[in-house]
């Protein structure tokens, strides 16, 4: 064990979805790479189609990289498992992110190839039964799944919740609770920058509702437009600002809504983001909201939180923290329970809202801030390397 504490720990993280245009997962991979390098050498391993290639460079410059290839929907990547195993053994632990995808599968074959320990980070993917209960996840899951998570160190879940619902369908597991994480100094950055009011010209004086993630009905863009349409209907002196990357076509299903429901004067859709240009959009809005069916720990959520905003959002998102400190309004997923607290946030005051935020703000540096996150990774990992 002494050997190990004290020298610096060589982790390898993998992940296929690495271009922050996948959302939740790059962002944690890459709040985990920020984290980490204060502490340890960290080698990224990724998988991009040849048009992401060169942004991914910019965010992980000594990363490797391997091309995405059928089949497309495993994410696997021409030769990863090669390039795995050719890294294991100058890496003493590997940490992978994601459950369904071929980098989970070769990572757990260059680890035990090489009698290497792996961590797996699966965000939310144990969480809802119906994640997994169709017939070919049900099939991959008994071959390849089961296999996987019992040759794991641990199983890293993001919130006591995940971690129930991983420990009742494998109660053997090490299962281990670690939170996502933001860095509060670059948010700081940001907040100290010359404020642009021209980020949203068209919105000014007006209050500016956020969301901002990828553009799927799961996220709760599915029940957003029916309460925007009922909340607004007593104060129309508000706009929702909606942000992300498109999925499976959603954002044309989303238009096509708000055009039916006549909203297209207070709604608006804007590309996706990404890196500081997020903070900056957020710190120009109101309020945001995420009131989504499922989540593991919504990095979005905790970025905004962090930001100063003050948030609406579902019991699905895992942060009943954020509510207990009135930096956010936690509420049941239904049309009639987020337009009621669209409506009560509208009403606020702008003094009330910024006490939110800076609620909000103050939860996130003292419990989420990398510094505090990257220490509890490297504790779980000389622990398992001592082990």
């Amino acid at each position: 064990m002494n050997a190990v504490a004290n020298r610096r720990l060589k982790v390898g993280i993998v992940c296929a979805p690495i271009h922050p245009v996948y959302g939740g997962p790059s962002a944690v991979v890459y709040s985990h790479y920020k984290a980490l390098s204060r502490y340890a050498d960290v080698k990224i391993f990724g998988v991009v189609d040849e048009s992401q290639r060169e942004f991914v460079k910019q965010l992980y410059p000594d990363a490797i990289l391997t091309k995405r290839s059928w089949p497309r929907i495993w994410f696997r990547g021409d030769c990863l498992l090669r390039m795995l195993e050719d890294a294991a053994p100058e890496i003493d632990v590997f940490h992978v992110h994601m459950l369904w995808d071929h980098s989970v599968y070769a990572t757990w074959k260059a680890s035990i190839k090489h009698s290497k320990p792996f961590i797996v980070t699966v965000h939310g993917t144990l969480s809802d039964s119906w994640r997994y209960t169709s017939l070919h996840k049900k099939i991959y899951k008994k071959m390849i799944v089961d296999h996987i998570l019992r040759d794991a160190a641990a199983v890293h879940a993001l919130n006591e919740s995940e971690s129930v619902s991983i420990r009742s369908i494998y109660p053997n597991c090490n299962i281990l609770t670690i939170p996502n994480a933001v860095d509060c100094d670059e948010i700081e950055g940001v907040l100290n920058e010359e404020y642009d009011y021209e980020i949203f010209p068209s919105t000014r004086g007006k209050r500016v509702f956020l969301y901002m993630g990828r553009i799927w009905g799961d996220k709760g863009l599915d029940i957003l437009p029916e309460a925007w349409k009922i909340a607004s209907q007593s104060n129309n002196n508000s706009v929702l600002i909606i942000v992300g990357p498109d999925y499976n076509d959603y954002t044309e299903v989303l238009r096509r809504r708000i055009i039916a429901l006549g909203l297209s004067g207070s709604v608006k859709i804007l590309p996706s983001v990404h890196g500081l240009e997020k903070y900056r959009i957020m710190r120009a809005a109101s309020v945001f909201l995420l009131p989504s069916k499922s989540e593991g720990f919504s990095m979005a959520l905790l970025e905004a939180s962090g930001i100063g905003l003050p948030s609406i959002y579902s019991r699905e998102c895992n942060f009943p923290e954020l509510a207990a400190v009135n930096g956010g309004i936690q509420i049941d997923r239904t049309v009639e329970e987020l337009a009621k607290a669209i409506s009560r946030l509208n009403f606020a005051t702008d003094s009330f809202l910024m006490e939110m935020g800076l609620n909000a703000r103050e939860l996130v540096r003292c419990k989420f801030d990398i510094s505090v996150v990257g220490k509890g990774l490297m504790r779980v990992y000389k622990t398992i390397l001592g082990n």
